[in-house]
């Protein structure tokens, strides 16, 4: 949308599959920086891995590409995602202390990083006169969980399969444990309701909170016999339990639908809004549309807004930020 409305974009992730973000059309972005995390091992070494994607912020506000070596212009939106703090809270040595949330030293420290980061970006946004025309949102992907450490308990990866298995030979034709969530595809969907109470039957032993299937499912995706891309069953098991390896060192994951899983903070920053704060649960699908309503272009224009009737963030003056927000391709 911003593209067909004039305007330059940019964006930095963790992998180079994060190309998707151009969209059906294959080219939605300007200037794409995916270097590979997993390139990157260790904590420190995931922290200068963020200072490189810090540094292209910083080549793309001083109006050049990530590499800083084109003058193409500052894009009319832009930006990153952070790694380090992820990597802290999911190490072994990192995490947090306790249930109450007080951070590892090795978190607290990589918290203050991620803060450094954030200052340089500003800075370098008013050295350029450019923080009274610039809309700053930063906002998670997800949680992990535990964050109690107490709480933690690696599953058995071999029992759900096994239990499928046990309902019909063959029935299970795909299955992906990754993290806080379970998803199962089926050979004979309508094998699925043997395949829920076979569940059932080892609910305690595998740590499984909830079974999404059916009904229960298709309130929440769509129906996964029309959609071949949604699982037939989804698994959320219970809090603190984690589909990785018995010898992992990670301590925490993410993928599910626990609160600590998708409850994540949510910053806007604009010189003109006072200092506020609401309380009332919002979802980072509403950033898309908040995004060109303040730049003054159709939220309507894109598919999942119009047909998932999405709303705009709350507490947000478009009016205001249409005035002091560049339009594309002026700023």
């Amino acid at each position: 949308m911003i593209k067909r409305g004039g305007g330059r974009t940019a964006w930095s992730d963790k992998h180079p599959a994060y190309d998707f973000v151009n969209g059906p059309s294959g080219t939605g972005v300007d200037d794409l920086f995916t270097p590979e995390v997993r390139s990157f091992r260790g904590l420190k070494n995931t922290e200068l891995y963020d200072d490189l994607k810090v540094a292209a912020i910083l080549n793309e506000i001083n109006g050049r590409d990530h590499t800083g070596t084109r003058e193409v212009g500052v894009p009319t939106i832009f930006g990153m995602n952070f790694q380090a703090i992820s990597v802290a809270q999911k190490t072994a040595g990192g995490g947090y202390v306790d249930g109450s949330g007080r951070m590892s030293a090795s978190l607290e420290s990589t918290l203050a990083h991620t803060d450094e980061s954030l200052e340089k970006i500003m800075s370098k946004l008013r050295e350029r006169n450019l923080l009274d025309s610039t809309l700053v949102i930063i906002t998670a992907k997800h949680g992990d969980s535990p964050i109690d450490p107490a709480k933690l308990k690696h599953a058995n990866p071999e029992l759900i399969p096994k239990t499928v298995t046990s309902v019909h030979e063959g029935l299970l034709a795909g299955l992906e444990q990754d993290g806080s969530v379970a998803l199962l595809w089926l050979s004979d969907q309508d094998r699925t309701a043997d395949v829920v109470n076979a569940l059932r039957k080892i609910q305690e032993e595998a740590g499984i909170q909830e079974i999404y299937s059916g009904e229960s499912l298709k309130l929440l995706f769509n129906d996964p016999k029309s959609d071949p891309r949604v699982p037939d069953i989804i698994i959320q098991p219970t809090p603190g339990q984690s589909y990785v390896d018995s010898g992992s060192t990670f301590i925490a994951e993410h993928g599910g639908n626990a609160n600590t899983d998708r409850g994540v903070p949510l910053l806007i920053y604009h010189l003109r809004f006072r200092r506020q704060e609401i309380k009332f649960p919002v979802q980072t699908s509403q950033i898309a549309p908040s995004i060109l309503r303040a730049l003054g272009l159709n939220p309507f224009s894109l598919d999942a807004v119009r047909i998932e009737k999405t709303p705009f963030l709350p507490g947000m003056d478009f009016g205001q930020l249409q005035r002091s927000v560049s339009s594309p391709g002026k700023k």
